[in-house]
This record gives C-alpha cells, sequence and structure tokens, in this order.
C-alpha cells in the first residue's frame, strides 16, 4: 500500500502536456479554451494566442468557418469525427493534420469539444509525391500505342508483360513472365554479352537507348528501338528496369532511302553559320543542329538536341503559349515567320528573324518542322541609330528654324529702325542745305572769297549727306522685295 502511494501521480494537465498529439478544448461554441504544448509546437501559435479563438482560426481565417462549424455539428451527431487536412501556421505556412473531434458531455448536456491534431505533413508530402509518381506512369503507359512495356527484375528476369509487348514480339504473358530478356536478342549480340552490357550502361548513367535487330518468337527480326531505364527505390537500392520497345521497322527502311539525300542536306545546311538552321520533330522536340545555331544561340549539339525549342524563348512567351501558337500557325498556313526576342545559352536576348516551316513527308504525313533563325541585333542597333541620329538633326533643324525667325524678326526691326532713322535725319539736313542756299545768295558782293568758299563747300556736305541718306534708305527697302535678276552692259553704266 506504501509502494503504490509512493507512485508519481500524473494530473490529467500533466498527462496532456507529455502527449505529442496536439489537443484542444473547444466550449460548445466551438472557442478555444485550452491547447496542450504540442499544438503550440505544430501551429506556431502559443497557448495565449489561441485561447478565445474560434476553432476556423488554425483553418486559415473566417472564410474557412463553414468547413469547422460543419466538422463540429458531425462530431456532435455521430459522437466522433475523424478527417484530415490544411491547418495554417503562425507563420503562414500549410500544415497536414489527422483531426479527431468528440464531444464533451456532461450530465447528458453538450460541454464542449475534444479536438486532437497529429501533424503528418512529411507523410502527406510522400503520399502526394508517390502519387504524382504513379499518375506520371500510368500516363505514361496509357498514352503510348504500339508500344512494348515491360519490367525487369535486377538480373534481366522479365516481371511484367504489356499488351504492346504481345503485339510487338509474339509471346503471352505465360509463356514470357520470369525469363531472361536476352531471348529477343540475335545470336551475335548474345555472343558479345550485349544484353548484360545494356544493363550495366543503364545502371552507371541511368539509362540506355539504342535501336537495333530484335528477334519475335517466330524468328523474324525486326528493327526497334529500345530504352531501358534503370530503377531505384527511396533507400536507392536498384530494384529493376523498365524497358520500352517500339517496332520501328518501316521507318527503319524510310530512313535508308532518306539517308543520302540527308546526309547532302546536313553537309550543305552544316556549312552554313550566318543562320541558325534545325530540325524539330512534330511535338517540337530539336532533332538536327548546325554550326549557325551553335554560333547564334550558344549551344552545343549534345547540350541542345532533345530538349524543346522553348529554351529560346522569354518566360512571357512561355506563359502566354507563343511557342506551341507558332507550331499550330506553322501547320496550319504552312510556315510561321516573325521578328521577335529570343534567349541565348548566356541569357542574354538577341533580336530574331525567325521562320517556321511544317514538314511532312510523302505520305502527307506531318514529320516535323524545319526554323531557320537569324540574328538582326545588329540591323536594329543600327536602325536604332539611325532613328536616334534623325531625332538630332531633327531637333537641331527646329533650332535653326526658330533662329532664323528670330534674326528674320531682328532684320525687320533693323529695317523699320533704319527706314526711320533715315526719314528723320533728312529733315534736318534739307534745313540746313536751305539755310545754306539762302545764306549764299544773301550774300553782298565783295564779301571775302573765303566766306564764299565755305558756304558753297557746306552745301557741297549737305548734298552729299542727303545722297547719303537716301541711300540707306533706298538699301532698307531693297530687302523688302525680290530680287530682279538682269544682264546690264557695265561699260555704259559707268558711261
Amino acid at each position: 500500500m506504501r509502494a503504490i502511494e509512493n507512485r508519481p501521480k500524473f494530473s490529467p494537465g500533466t498527462l496532456l502536456s507529455a502527449l505529442p498529439e496536439g489537443v484542444v478544448s473547444l466550449d460548445s461554441e466551438g472557442y478555444i479554451t485550452y491547447v496542450n504544448p504540442a499544438v503550440e509546437k505544430i501551429t506556431g501559435y502559443s497557448k495565449d494566442d489561441l485561447t478565445g479563438k474560434p476553432l476556423h482560426f488554425l483553418y486559415g481565417g473566417p472564410d474557412e468557418s463553414i468547413k469547422a462549424d460543419y466538422e463540429l455539428a458531425q462530431a456532435a451527431r455521430h459522437g466522433r469525427y475523424v478527417t484530415q487536412g490544411w491547418k495554417v501556421t503562425k507563420s503562414g505556412n500549410p500544415c497536414w493534420c489527422d483531426i479527431v473531434i468528440a464531444p464533451v458531455v456532461i450530465d447528458a448536456k453538450p460541454a464542449g469539444f475534444t479536438y486532437v491534431m497529429i501533424e503528418s505533413s512529411a507523410r502527406k508530402e510522400n503520399e502526394m509525391s508517390l502519387r504524382r509518381s504513379e499518375q506520371r506512369f500510368r500516363l505514361m503507359v496509357e498514352g503510348v500505342k504500339g508500344y512494348a512495356i515491360f519490367m525487369l527484375d535486377p538480373a534481366g528476369n522479365i516481371l511484367t508483360w504489356n499488351e504492346g509487348a504481345r503485339n510487338i514480339k509474339g509471346y503471352l504473358p505465360s509463356e514470357i513472365i520470369g525469363k531472361h530478356f536476352s531471348v529477343f536478342y540475335t545470336a551475335e549480340d548474345l555472343a558479345v554479352r550485349k544484353p548484360e552490357n545494356e544493363l550495366s550502361i543503364a545502371v552507371e548513367t541511368g539509362w540506355y537507348e539504342e535501336a537495333g535487330w530484335r528477334i519475335r518468337k517466330n524468328g523474324s527480326l525486326f528493327w526497334a528501338n529500345v530504352v531501358i531505364t534503370a530503377l531505384y527505390n527511396e533507400e536507392n537500392e536498384l530494384i529493376g528496369f523498365s524497358k520500352v520497345t517500339r517496332d520501328i521497322t518501316e521507318k527503319k527502311e524510310k530512313e535508308d532511302r532518306l539517308r543520302q539525300s540527308e546526309e547532302r542536306y546536313r553537309a550543305l545546311v552544316e556549312q552554313v553559320t550566318d543562320y541558325g538552321i534545325f530540325m524539330m520533330d512534330e511535338r517540337g522536340r530539336i532533332v538536327s543542329w548546325n554550326e549557325g545555331a551553335k554560333r547564334i544561340n550558344g549551344y552545343a549539339s549534345e547540350e541542345v538536341v532533345g530538349k524543346y525549342f522553348t529554351i529560346f524563348y522569354p518566360e512571357e512567351d512561355i506563359l502566354n503559349g507563343k511557342p506551341a501558337y507558332e507550331l499550330q500557325v506553322a501547320v496550319k498556313e504552312g510556315k510561321y515567320e516573325e521578328e521577335g526576342w529570343r534567349l541565348r545559352k548566356d541569357g542574354t536576348r538577341f533580336w530574331a528573324n525567325v521562320v517556321i516551316t511544317a514538314i511532312y513527308n510523302n505520305n502527307g504525313a506531318h514529320i516535323g518542322f524545319s526554323k531557320v533563325t537569324r540574328d538582326l541585333t545588329e540591323r536594329k542597333e543600327a536602325e536604332k541609330a539611325l532613328r536616334e541620329s534623325y531625332d538630332r538633326y531633327r531637333h537641331l533643324a527646329d533650332q535653326l528654324r526658330l533662329a532664323n525667325k528670330e534674326l528674320s524678326y531682328t532684320n525687320q526691326e533693323l529695317e523699320q529702325f533704319t527706314s526711320i532713322v533715315s526719314h528723320d535725319l533728312q529733315e534736318p539736313v534739307r534745313t540746313i542745305k536751305s539755310f545754306l542756299q539762302l545764306t549764299e545768295k544773301r550774300l553782298p558782293e565783295g564779301v571775302s572769297h573765303d566766306l564764299a568758299s565755305y558756304v558753297r563747300k557746306s552745301i557741297g556736305a549737305a548734298v552729299r549727306m542727303q545722297d547719303l541718306i537716301r541711300n540707306l534708305l533706298n538699301y532698307a527697302q531693297l530687302t523688302k522685295n525680290d530680287l530682279v535678276r538682269e544682264r546690264i552692259n557695265v561699260r555704259e553704266l559707268i558711261n
């Protein structure tokens, strides 16, 4: 009895504080009355932050009040409500939680709710990642037609078999599952251990791809495109391989017929350095690359072949769906042409003239596109410089026009001043001349010869002064009239 009394005693509060699960007590109206430390750790809110707040406070705000009220109502109705969902931490980050809500009843009357939350964001993220991976795989398998897709264990033994594999290779699942995939290889390939080498390369590099001869169940050969991908689990342990095989025998026959023509064309295209010329498949993936494209875009062939041509477009064009639109126009109209900004490998922009042409085979089937790109940045810069030069000259012409206007105004004022001055000066000169002439007439005879001479000289000076003022007035009037050009005889003018 004494041993029992000496044991540590745990109050309900101590027990709740020790729980790793978050425990929230709510009153009958759904307002928080208590939270244990686990809730503070999960949400980032302190006890004081949460006490007195409605439950929807943990859901992200008042917009979620309908959801919170619904969950409490379901718990009250059924005695327990279990759910999962996102909650919002104090920092604004989402937090995935498993939720258990139970009503609290005292004396047969509802007294509130107990709200238990278990943080499981990591588990949810793993589930979402796995779901995305499974969805991608499912879409890949469902989206392909005419492909043999099956799995191999790490040793190369066949684990799965799809309908495409049956159609291409001729084996039923019961006939092939469990056998080594080397049954599809020729004797020559087996002699050099080609199947084992392919698996080794897939392990070293992540995948292996080739085109080569394979054998059907009936012994016939077909030309196959083969992709083997190494598969790893979460512990990075090799768990097997995926193998995708496509019968491209017809394609190979066409390629053999076109190879010589393509080689001549390739030699021609590769020598062009002023234009970026490359081919794309029908989805816009780059399948060829010339020196001009390397010089303009900055990518080496091995860096860009197999990628989508969208890597050359600014982000805003990609968001607007411009690359896909260009291909659609090229298919509909035969070609698409424009000028616009494109991106180099180093991220710099250049102004490009682009022509995309839809390519069709002899049967009229669309097989891809050709794309020709020319860097027009220098031309654009020259046009810009010419425009700026034109703007400068136009500004200079405007200034010159204004200066001419001001000069014309000044000349008009000068002409007006000259005319006024000329008229004002003529009057006193005429008066002086008149008085001198009158004085000369009234000089008595016998007056000194010198005095008469002085008077005559003064009259002559007044006459010259009057002629000078008259000429000045004529000059001022001359600028107001248009000049009249005519031939004259200088000799007669002098005489």
